[in-house]
């Protein structure tokens, strides 16, 4: 079991129905933006922006030195255009570095250090869902084995359920120690036995699909393509019992665009998705309860 200590904070109060209102209309424009915005900008993109830059910047520079040993003129001055481009592409990719450590740095201040205004805002969502400070998360899920830190844990009972919902950092194994994303996370009860974890396909579980460890497959296409279904091997004939019509369309419906981890365990939900505002958090139990109205019991 892991067990993790949070942060207490004093709490005021708004409506849950206008956070809810207001988290639904920006998921609408977020989803929009996501489906028109350059490819670029889209999420996964940056590492590859950041990559295609720097390569590109030795090239140009390693071939423009090699070229500037020539005496004609002609090879002089394409070696210098091209020392010259690599240079300026390698100080693009500096500027992304800095850009990148700027808001590593505002992300870090903001949350070990929160200003009078940033505590008022996590009081105001708290007491707009009618819950409590937390101080720990059971968060006995194979999502927590990264899980570096919790914060802003609100719990208590939220249409009947007992929920939690916070913020946590989680470490990228497959991008060194020091790198990490920010999630928000939900926990509900569920009447499911199950245990299994689903989450949005990337270029890495594509490539696992490509060997042969893709997942489970439900045996709809649409839904394969773009989540990942892992569950232990004795229990492959359960997972896809549980995700059925009705979870998947659940799930493909309302899961926003960018990073979505699920997982069932020990008749518990947990429902995460990239890092969201304070007060969008009224947004995110409405679409955790709804996956969870429409699990089946098993």
């Amino acid at each position: 079991m892991a067990l993790y200590i949070g942060e207490r904070w004093d709490r005021g109060g708004v409506t849950a129905e206008s956070d809810r209102s207001r988290w639904e209309k920006q998921t609408s424009k977020r989803n929009y933006d996501a489906a028109t915005m350059p490819t670029e900008r889209r999420t996964g993109t940056g590492v590859l922006r950041f990559t295609v830059l720097a390569v590109a910047g030795t090239i140009f520079g390693i071939v423009g030195l090699v070229l500037g040993i020539a005496k004609e003129p002609a090879v002089k001055l394409a070696a210098t255009v091209l020392t010259w481009s690599g240079g300026v592409l390698l100080g693009l990719v500096l500027l992304l570095v800095i850009r990148a450590a700027y808001r590593d740095a505002v992300a870090w201040l903001r949350d070990y250090f929160p200003s009078a205004r940033r505590r008022g805002e996590i009081a105001e969502a708290a007491a707009s869902l009618g819950l409590r400070e937390g101080d720990a998360v059971d968060l006995d899920f194979a999502f927590g084995a990264d899980v570096g830190r919790i914060d802003s844990i609100f719990t208590g009972a939220w249409r009947g359920h007992q929920v939690e919902i916070f913020d946590c950092r989680r470490r990228l194994r497959t991008m060194g120690d020091d790198a990490v994303e920010q999630w928000s996370c939900v926990i509900l009860p569920t009447d499911a036995s199950a245990t299994l974890r689903i989450s949005r396909m990337t270029a890495g579980s594509r490539l696992k699909r490509v060997v042969g460890r893709g997942g489970v497959p439900t045996g709809d296409e649409a839904f394969d393509r773009a989540f990942r279904v892992e569950a232990d091997a004795d229990m492959t004939a359960e997972a896809v019992s549980v995700i059925d019509d009705r979870v998947r369309s659940r799930i493909m419906e309302d899961s926003p665009h960018g990073r979505v981890a699920i997982e069932l365990r020990n008749h518990r939900l947990l429902y995460c998705v990239a890092r969201l505002p304070i007060d969008e958090r009224a947004g995110l139990l409405e679409i955790a309860m709804r996956l969870r109205d429409a699990i089946p019991v098993r």
